[in-house]
């Protein structure tokens, strides 16, 4: 990489991410913000990274310097939100993302991270709403499918829980955890030959 070369360094360090590299990815936003104090996108990739790494009161405070830089981007405080839920700032983690709606209404993921904070609230009923407005602004994102999976097993609604989570393995049909969830659920339901062979598909992708 030519050494003063801020597009570079931040495409680097993207597809280091990417690749789950996240310590070289850390490295190279470093040398970006070196390069450029300002670079506001710099700043929220490295709270990205460092979420990877569970460093998450590190992240949270490269989140808000992004902030500061840009306040009015979206994304940015999906990030921050994304960081207090990891801390269980779940209140804060909530009123972040609501910043981030009202920023940007149309943005599937950050309604998708608002019904997990709900979920781990016991706020089940809206956690189900607003995973099913994130399935309708992006009716491909999976981890929606299994939050709603989520909130109808702790209902005690199986056959809509075993629903959900067939939908999110037909997006990500390697998800271990996906797989796991729906023998969890057939078991429950007393098949227990399909609760089995859905064990052991995870077991082989990795669930431990």
């Amino acid at each position: 990489l030519e050494p003063d070369n801020l597009e570079a360094y931040l495409g680097r360090a993207t597809t280091l991410c990417s690749l789950g590299r996240y310590q070289e990815a850390l490295a190279a936003y470093d040398r970006a913000i070196y390069l450029d104090t300002n670079v506001a996108v710099a700043y929220d990739g490295k709270a990205w990274a460092l979420r990877q790494l569970k460093q998450y009161p590190e992240a949270l405070a490269f989140s808000e310097k992004a902030i500061q830089l840009e306040p009015d981007n979206a994304l940015f405080h999906m990030g921050k939100g994304r960081g207090l839920f990891r801390l269980e700032h779940y209140e804060e983690s909530l009123a972040a993302f609501d910043h981030a709606i009202q920023l940007d209404p149309t943005i599937a993921q950050i309604y998708d991270y608002k019904a997990d904070t709900l979920y781990h609230m016991r706020r089940f009923n809206d956690a189900l709403h607003t995973y099913e407005y994130a399935i309708q602004l992006d009716p491909k994102l999976a981890s929606s499918y299994e939050g709603k999976g989520n909130v109808h097993f702790n209902f005690g609604h199986y056959q809509e829980a075993l629903a959900a989570y067939d939908q999110a393995i037909m997006l990500e049909p390697n998800n271990a955890s996906f797989i796991q969830k729906r023998g969890d659920v057939l078991k429950i339901l007393g098949r227990l030959e399909d609760a089995e062979y859905a064990y052991e598909k995870a077991r082989q992708l990795g669930h431990k």
